[in-house]
């Protein structure tokens, strides 16, 4: 419970608006390769997931919202 209460105020103010260009920069810098597997730390509502995924063969998208995750799935 305290680790989620902890990352709960870590992360409040961070909206999708904020992360989406350095999304669209990330995406930018690796798109030109197809890689076998990835795995993304802290996927929150998959945002980057989405992107990421035409590029792996397997990608696993971990967050310690069961929420976050089921809103993706």
């Amino acid at each position: 419970r305290e680790l989620r209460i902890g990352f709960a105020r870590a992360s409040r103010g961070i909206g999708t608006a904020a992360v989406v260009p350095r999304f669209a920069a990330t995406i930018a810098a690796i798109s030109d390769q197809r890689y076998a597997c990835a795995i993304e730390i802290g996927c929150a509502h998959g945002v980057l997931t989405r992107s990421l995924a035409p590029l792996c063969d397997d990608l696993v998208a971990i967050d310690i919202s069961a929420r976050a995750i089921a809103s993706i799935c």
